[in-house]
């Protein structure tokens, strides 16, 4: 008949919790048949459009050397640094104090006269708590080194080969460690840059007070683990591009679908908002995909604001708790 039978309306319980306003962003359409299976795919794109704005999506233009804008693209997702020098607001602190956070490109325009490029970028990119992402971080093998250059070698796949530089170009002035295959020993140092007349000697900070290597031969280069600290800007960079294991947390006992406990050590772990996912170890019993909000942490009882599919068992793990910054867990694709 060409007339629309069945009306779908999207809200964000979270946003309108915290703005208190209500708003209809009309979009209009031609309409869908739902029995051609439309109604799974109107709610991924709505869920799209609220997980990015439901929290307001901060707009920043900025002008770049033409060497660094010509190689982005509208569409691009690019990591935008400011550690207190652009004095770009932070809307999660208040301060002027961006950190490292993720960008979308939105609009690119190029000024070859005076070699310049204009960038409009919108943020809300992989930052929320239910949905953070990111890409393994690169590993190098070191031929040779002392306390102020690392000899480094095609390694792992070599994604680069005859110039593994690419991997850590982009990181100077953020911290490495050097470790053995085992972990059994770690050396923290600072990436300085690459000399420029080979592009396989990594220049370093040294070692500060701690202890340097005695060989070097064979020691592998990686990204420190995620900061134990509560500050989101202490490796803010690494943060917003890399992927990181979150803790996984054992049940001592189970009181109720919305209730356990865990060791006192382990209930530190949490925090409230937290997004989590419960399973046995066999993963033979899971709580699925539904999101699974902690409600309150009373010593080492966890309270959830949605009761699980079950009341939890001893020894059941508990995934996806979240970072020590009070940020969410990194999710598998």
């Amino acid at each position: 008949s060409g007339t629309s039978q069945t009306l779908i309306v999207y809200l964000n319980v979270d946003s309108l919790s915290i703005i208190g306003i209500s708003e209809v962003l009309p979009i209009d359409g031609q309409g869908v048949r739902t029995s051609l299976g439309s109604v799974p795919l109107l709610a991924d794109r709505a869920n799209n459009l609220l997980t990015r704005y439901k929290y307001g999506a901060a707009i920043v233009e900025l002008s770049c050397n033409w060497e660094a804008g010509v190689q982005i693209e509208a569409g691009d997702i690019i990591a935008l640094q400011d550690n207190d020098q652009l004095q770009i607001t932070n809307f999660d602190t208040g301060d002027r104090n961006l950190g490292t956070q993720l960008f979308e490109v939105v609009n690119r325009s190029l000024d070859i006269k005076q070699a310049r490029c204009q960038l409009q970028l919108i943020a809300g990119i992989g930052l929320s708590i239910t949905d953070r992402y990111g890409v393994v971080s690169p590993s190098s093998i070191i031929v040779s080194g002392d306390p102020s250059a690392l000899i480094i070698q095609d390694s792992f796949g070599a994604q680069y080969p005859g110039n593994e530089m690419q991997k850590w170009i982009n990181f100077a002035g953020q911290p490495i460690i050097l470790h053995d295959y085992y972990y059994s020993t770690v050396y923290n140092t600072t990436i300085v840059g690459f000399d420029p007349a080979n592009n396989y000697r990594m220049l370093i900070s040294g070692f500060g007070s701690g202890p340097a290597p005695t060989s070097y031969a064979g020691l592998v280069i990686d990204i420190p683990s995620y900061p134990q600290t509560t500050s989101k800007l202490t490796q803010s960079m690494y943060k917003a591009i890399f992927a990181y294991y979150s803790p996984r947390v054992f049940i001592v006992t189970g009181i109720s679908e919305t209730q356990f406990t865990v060791s006192l050590s382990d209930a530190s772990k949490f925090f409230v908002g937290s997004i989590i996912r419960v399973a046995s170890t066999d993963y033979s019993v899971f709580s699925g995909t539904t999101e699974f909000k902690v409600q309150s942490i009373v010593g080492t009882t966890i309270t959830l604001t949605t009761a699980l599919p079950f009341i939890p068992s001893a020894g059941y793990m508990v995934l996806g708790i979240g970072m020590p910054d009070l940020t969410g867990a990194f999710r598998l694709i």
